[in-house]
This record gives C-alpha cells, structure tokens and sequence, in this order.
C-alpha cells in the first residue's frame, strides 16, 4: 500500500492513537514505528473528525487535494469510518472483517493481511488516481 501511496498520501485516523486520549501521543508514535504511516493528531473523534482529515491533505501540496472526492477512508467501522467518509462526500471502503484483538493486543500479523486484501480490492478497482488513503481504526 505504501509503494502504491507513497509519502504522505497514506493516513491513520484512530480513535485512540493520535486523540486527545493519547497521553503524550505515545500509541500514535507506536502506531507510526510498526506501519511507517503518520496518524493524525485530532481532538474531535470519527466520525467527526472529517475537517481534520482534510486539512491535514490540504498542508501537503504534493498530495494534490483541493476537495474531499479526492480521498478515500478504508475503515472497519460502519458508524465511524464509513459514516464520515459519507457525510464529507469521501470514497470508502468498509473491511468487514477489521482488527483482531488476542488478548487485548492487536494482532499485527492480521492488520497486515488486512492491508494486504486492502490493496488487492484497491487495485482489481482499478484505483490509480492515485489520490490520498486515509486507514480508520
């Protein structure tokens, strides 16, 4: 996914990692370290958080955003991820299967099989507008 989108086309937007909730954002860093993607730093939670998503595109020239079409959300949740992909007028793709949690830790190995499926549904899409991705969690 990365090769596909790189540098800062590629978004986290959690609902943990990177919130206010993050004390000293250290879940977010955590989260950046194991994926090499960045996670925004919001204060208002998905679906709510849809501004933030975009301005964070907008303060990248280099990605090209000028209007919310342009943006994909790949998320696991329904009410949050699809919702506010929907109320910006965001693409979205809905990964029914989400984040597996053993033992109150996510399971590395199914995030990146999930991300994996991710990129095959975004290439059998014919998705080569390249434009930026933003991952729910």
């Amino acid at each position: 996914m990365r090769n596909a989108y790189p540098g800062p086309r590629l978004l986290i937007v959690s609902n943990s990692a990177g919130t206010n909730d993050d004390i000293d954002g250290k879940e977010a860093k955590l989260l950046e370290d194991a994926t090499g993607v960045e996670v925004l730093r919001h204060s208002t939670k998905k679906p709510g958080c849809g501004a933030q998503v975009l301005e964070h595109f907008r303060k990248r020239p280099g990605v090209g955003v000028t209007k919310p079409s342009q943006i994909a959300v790949v998320g696991d949740r329904l009410f949050t991820d699809v919702t506010m992909a929907s109320q910006m007028g965001l693409w979205s793709i809905w990964v029914r299967d989400g984040i597996v949690v053993n033992d109150g830790a996510v399971s590395q190995d199914h995030l990146v099989e999930n991300m994996r499926h991710t990129h095959r549904v975004k290439s059998s899409l014919c998705w080569r507008r390249q434009f930026p991705v933003a991952f729910s969690g």
